[in-house]
């Protein structure tokens, strides 16, 4: 392109500098581009991780000197012009690139490499560049053995500017400066002018000036203003170009310099230097980050590094040390020196090495422990006593101590520490701190620990708490007798409920497992059984020793079980144990678990790591199933499987939650996360490849069109205000449950199949083995598989994927034709109409009139056009035209098409041209834009018409999802208009359940299987008087004879629903039968089938009756949610009123904090008017933790969206009309 842009005189970009020649008054041009300022000179990617090679020409007047970064290659004189071409430089970034033109003359030098320096200067003034040209000569000598590198240029220019905004600008072999920081003159400059250059060097040079003394002068500096609350941390975050000025300041310079001398110190000037010429010599033509510098370090030094420096670059401020005699030694304390006496506060990076001085109070109110000191190895032993529910333990830990300290910190929670126990080698703590409100316990001992490894010892005991977390009693039933089993739940910070440990994923270590237990009980841990002695009435097991592996993963249960056993390929024998009686209904779970195993290690080419693997179903149990290495366990429902009482969802489920926990035992357990913020590389990786597994054991099923439901429910999340980045700061151990969310696993999981599609299957799958194995026993940050991808594929992986990992939201593309074009832009999407500043690079995929013509290309601008081609069709009125963009919704975005582009898409859409994924795609985002209200209710519904003949399960089943949202909300937003709106919804179901029926068929599909009760609860909840009629008539006869054909479970939960209808307190029979049916069913998914709907009804007795069940035996803690599921929109005033009843009782109850935000979840969000809103808000403002926060901020967000859409569909002028013509079609 070409540009014209103007030469400013305000010192900034391309500059006119202006000097005397000969008495005359002359311009010389200069540049000055950094930091963002090469953006004023030329069109460019003004950044400096965008490197790239340059060559200039420049067209001059013929007498001036014309310099660049790089020598010149030729020069052409044409009269008063001269055309000067420079040689192509290296890579380097554009605030490096510089441009000289004016009349200068110099003085030159040479390297020992034989590199020409030269120093230019107004004519008349070069020899004031002499002593600057001797110590550049110097200088390039003393850093090139200093890094070990060669200076990379064929020349350095050094040049004085009369107009200089700065001292001096280090462009890439052509370094600027203001004329006084360049010239020296011995009869007119001042010694301390000859000393104004660089410390290291400097000292070098001229030791006689004691230049590291007069150092302390740049440091207190740094001191004084890093002082001040206003200052800021050295690594900043820079959101917009304009910031970037504020940084070029003494924290930057001396606050920067000062803390490498620190570390220089610390380490020693060898090891320092080493480690800094590996550095420049590893990122060399590239770009680097501070933790690039710190990992080199590490690695070269042996010392952490890391953990020392982060909190010097990632916090603003320093400590203060208060040094105290106290007989024979001087007791040390820090504090921020900021706040005068605060604690100093910590980054929510790893802390850091704990001063040998102080008080444990430093440790109070950390996000993460420190790394002064990890565990290696723990030996554990536990004592469960089944019966008064509680425990015993003691634990050795070896422990590797790194710096000089005199505490040990690590995690512990609810547990009764005995002091009198604890030794570090022979070392008794002279002080032990509990912080209850951080989980940690902080062992003080009178000196200074020894460096290297030694074990720490301690015993404890604790309770089998009821809260199904940490070392927790589960209930069952054997021989008509209630008993208690022991079981653990440690994901995410709980397993210092059970010991004392380092309690963070990124502290690997090896265990070694010792339980006593009853002698007639079954005791499961990670790893085989190496011994066992029975002694009476109780056994001892030791376990073989595990492999490195986080705590969160560690696992025992013990209770009564049975199990059925299989073998892998491979040879690793795979158990499912359940109740006694139970064990047939294991072998579905146990065929998916072999099956799994032996794919897992195909695709990661990594085999499983431990000798066994066991599933254990769970009578209580808070999640669906948890990874634990070598022992998974389930919810019962989630792992049991019996043809005769369980349905075809449930079948899919069990194979999904199975793949979906196997697949961790590599992404998760063998490479886990480095910290919590990554926690969707373990989750998000598990859903897409769980689903992957099951497609290739059951093709027949469509997997992936149903993967789109997590897309879907990923979308939802991810428009509201209140969602947050996939990798999002975890400051606190209470903060981790709110991340377990769809946007950790759904979004996560959507991401990586967008990935998969742009890459292809398999480059992709290629590079997930190599990173597999390049950390297998460690852990990774989401940089590092990023990493992997790029050296593996050759793709810019980072750059793409960094745009929706570390962004909340996604982006809706507007697609609009203008002439033979479709223009393209790109906006935030957010439910609440309003558009975000995100903005991403998006692999835009498109199809045009057939699915042959598919492109694809990488969307990084706001704004983009695509050619619309022949292949499209024709674009007259009744022609074939059609294009579709995001083929199969494998691009995590919505598209919002202009009038033309969508009435083609309907048209596509009615004459049966597009995909299952694609009809999916069109309906979600239509939807999401109406709630949004940038499309009109009336438009949807007449999109919703198109669909009216479809049998497809995967597409009725978003369908069902969008008319469950409309009924929804017509209540409130035209209650006389919803009869009819739902009667127009009831006819675009009818008839593909019709064609179903209510009795399953000979030879019918999976599919089918599902689709029957989906269509049929549709039904009778949208009012289908003939649907609830049949299913109260099926209902009866089952009442009477449970093995009836006419009711089997796939259709049950709809005959349940239909009976729930009517029931009130004056009618209650129906509801009496329901309770009977739960009572008396001993299979986990049939009582879960009727618990889920006896809230559904309108009554207020009944309501809050099935809502008291909840604080009964008869309703396990784990199964609330359930009963909280079926509440109706015609209820949610009598479910408010009993939340805020009960919520003192419920909070003591459900006190894990993810089962409480559970309550928020399912009430909160069925309200629609910014009233309630505000009421709801009131309630919560003194009862909110941080364990729910995030759920009721989001939860208040749908709420205000729900009342804003009911606004946008009052005003629809055109709505009802629609209705009465689309309730009129044949």
């Amino acid at each position: 392109m070409d540009f014209f842009p103007a030469i400013y005189s305000s010192v900034i970009p391309f500059d006119c500098s202006k000097y005397q020649y000969k008495g005359k008054e002359r311009n010389m041009a200069v540049t000055q581009f950094e930091s963002v300022d090469a953006r004023r000179c030329f069109p460019c990617w003004d950044e400096p991780a965008f490197k790239a090679k340059f060559k200039l020409t420049l067209e001059v007047p013929s007498e001036l000197t014309a310099l660049s970064n790089m020598p010149v290659a030729n020069t052409t004189v044409a009269g008063p012009i001269k055309t000067i071409r420079y040689q192509e430089s290296p890579l380097m970034s554009t605030y490096l690139v510089a441009i000289v033109v004016g009349l200068f003359e110099y003085v030159e030098g040479v390297t020992a490499k034989g590199t020409r320096v030269r120093v230019y200067t107004q004519v008349g003034k070069s020899s004031q560049g002499k002593f600057a040209l001797d110590v550049g000569v110097k200088s390039l000598n003393l850093y090139k053995d200093y890094f070990g590198t060669p200076f990379p240029l064929p020349k350095m220019d050094m040049v004085a500017i009369p107009d200089f905004a700065a001292g001096a600008m280090e462009n890439y072999g052509l370094v600027t400066y203001r004329e006084v920081a360049l010239l020296f003159d011995d009869k007119s400059s001042s010694a301390s002018s000859k000393q104004n250059v660089s410390h290291l060097a400097v000292d070098s040079f001229f030791p006689q000036w004691n230049i590291w003394t007069q150092f302390l002068d740049s440091t207190t500096t740094a001191l004084r203003l890093d002082s001040l609350e206003e200052s800021h941390p050295i690594e900043v975050e820079i959101h917009h170009a304009s910031e970037v000025d504020q940084i070029f300041d003494a924290i930057s310079y001396e606050k920067g310099a000062s803390v490498i001398r620190m570390l220089h110190s610390y380490l020693g000037a060898d090891r320092f230097q080493k480690a800094l010429a590996s550095y420049i010599k590893k990122y060399a033509y590239s770009n680097a980050k501070t933790e690039d510098l710190w990992a080199v370090f590490e690695k070269e030094t042996g010392v952490p590094v890391k953990d020392l420096m982060t909190s010097w670059t990632k916090q603003k401020g320093y400590p203060v040390i208060n040094a105290k005699l106290k007989g024979n030694d001087m007791e040390l304390e820090q504090r921020d020196a900021r706040t005068q006496g605060a604690n100093l506060k910590t980054s929510s990076g790893p802390s850091a090495p704990a001063p040998a001085g102080g008080s444990a109070g430093q440790f109070r109110g950390q996000a993460r422990l420190p790394r002064f000191a990890a565990p290696r190895r723990y030996e554990l032993r536990l004592r469960p006593n089944l019966v008064a529910c509680t425990f015993s333990g003691s634990v050795a830990i070896a422990v590797a101590v790194s710096v000089s300290t005199r505490f040990l910190v690590l995690n512990a929670a609810d547990l009764s520490v005995d002091r009198a126990s604890i030794r570090f080698q022979a070392l008794a703590p002279t002080e032990v701190v509990f912080f209850k409100e951080d989980d940690v316990v902080v062992l003080g001992f009178a000196k200074q620990l020894p460096l290297g490894e030694g074990v720490l010892k301690m015993d404890f005991n604790g309770t089998l708490n009821d809260q199904m977390r940490g070392f927790y009693r589960s209930k069952y039933q054997y021989k008509g007798k209630a008993r208690n089993m022991a079981v653990t739940q440690f994901e995410p910070v709980d397993a210092r409920r059970c010991f004392p440990c380092w309690d963070e994923p990124a502290f690997k270590a090896k265990f070694k497992l010792t339980l006593e237990v009853p002698s007639e009980l079954v005791a499961l841990s990670n790893m085989p059984v190496a011994n066992t002695i029975v002694a009476g009435p109780i056994k001892t097991v030791r376990y073989q020793e595990s492999p490195l592996m986080s705590t969160y993963l560690v696992a025992i249960v013990v209770g009564l079980f049975e199990y059925i056993e299989g073998v892998t390929s491979q040879g690793t024998r795979i158990r499912v144990y359940t109740q006694v009686g139970k064990s047939s209904q294991g072998k579905f779970a146990l065929d998916v678990g072999v099956k799994s195993l032996d794919l897992y290690k195909d695709y990661f080419d990594t085999p499983y790591p431990l000798p066994k693997l066991d599933m254990v179903a769970i009578p209580d149990f808070a999640a669906g199933a948890m990874e634990n290495y070598g022992l998974v366990t389930f919810r019962d429902v989630a792992l049991l499987f019996d043809d005769k009482s369980s349905s075809a969802s449930s079948k899919q489920d069990v194979a999904i939650t199975v793949a979906h926990e196997l697949a961790h035992q590599w992404f998760g357990n063998l490479v886990t996360m480095e910290w919590w913020t990554h926690l969707w590389l373990n989750e998000g990786f598990a859903t897409w490849v769980s689903h992957l597994a099951v497609d290739s054991f059951f093709p027949q099923w469509n997997i992936w069109t149903q993967f789109l439901d997590s897309t879907t429910d990923a979308l939802k999340l991810d428009s509201l205000e209140e969602s947050h980045p996939i990798e999002v700061e975890i400051h606190h151990a209470s903060e981790v449950d709110q991340i377990f969310d769809a946007i950790s696993y759904d979004k996560g999981a959507s991401l990586i199949r967008m990935l998969q599609s742009y890459l292809g299957a398999y480059r992709f799958q290629k590079a997930l083995a190599s990173y597999i194995k390049k950390y297998a026993y460690s852990n990774a940050k989401t940089e590092d598989l990023w990493a992997v991808l790029e050296k593996e594929t050759g793709e810019p992986v980072k750059d793409l994927m960094s745009t929706w990992t570390k962004q909340k939201g996604y982006p809706v593309i507007n697609a609009k034709l203008k002439g033979i074009n479709m223009e393209l832009d790109q906006a935030q999407f957010l439910l609440d109409g309003s558009s975000g500043p995100g903005m991403w690079i998006v692999p835009i995929t498109s199809v045009c009139g057939a699915y042959d013509s598919a492109k694809k290309f990488l969307f990084k601008l706001k704004r983009d056009k695509l050619v619309i081609a022949s292949q499209c069709g024709d674009r007259k009125k009744g022609g074939n035209f059609w294009t579709k963009l995001n083929i199969n919704g494998t691009g995590f975005y919505r598209v919002k098409y202009d009038e033309e582009l969508a009435a083609a898409l309907q048209n596509a859409l009615e004459t049966k041209k597009l995909s299952l994924m694609d009809k999916i795609g069109i309906v979600d985002d239509s939807h999401a834009l109406s709630m949004a209200r940038q499309q009109t209710l009336a438009s949807l519904l007449r999109l919703l018409y198109c669909y009216r003949g479809e049998a497809d399960f995967n597409v009725l089943s978003h369908i069902n999802s969008v008319t469950t949202s409309i009924a929804k909300i017509s209540v409130d937003a035209t209650p006389g208009l919803a009869g009819d709106i739902k009667q127009l919804l009831i006819k675009i179901l009818l008839s593909p359940a019709e064609k179903l029926g209510w009795d399953p068929k000979t030879g019918e599909s999976h599919l089918d299987l599902m689709l029957r009760p989906l269509l049929l609860i549709a039904l009778v909840q949208l009012g289908h008087g003939k649907t609830i009629n049949e299913g109260v008539r099926r209902f009866n006869i089952f009442i009477h004879d449970r093995n009836t054909s006419l009711l089997p479970p796939d259709t049950r939960k709809a005959a349940y629903l239909a009976v729930i209808q009517n029931v009130s307190n004056s009618n209650r029979s129906g509801y009496d039968a329901l309770r009977k049916v739960y009572r008396e069913s001993a299979e986990g998914e049939e009582r879960l089938r009727v618990l889920g709907i006896l809230s559904s009804c309108r009554d207020k007795g009944i309501v809050l009756e099935s809502l008291n069940l909840i604080f009964t035996n008869e309703v396990r803690n784990q199964d609330a949610y359930i009963v909280l599921r079926g509440i109706q929109i015609e209820a949610r005033e009598i479910a408010w009123n009993w939340l805020k009843e009960n919520w003192e009782r419920i909070s003591k109850t459900f006190s894990a904090s993810s089962l409480v935000a559970v309550f928020v979840k399912a009430i909160v969000p069925l309200f629609s008017s910014n009233g309630k809103a505000a009421e709801i808000s009131k309630f919560f403002a003194t009862r909110t933790t941080p364990g729910f926060e995030r759920t009721l901020k989001q939860s208040l967000e749908i709420v205000r969206i729900n009342a804003r859409w009911v606004e946008g569909i009052k005003s629809e002028p055109g709505l009802a009309q629609t209705v009465r013509e689309l309730l009129g079609k044949p």
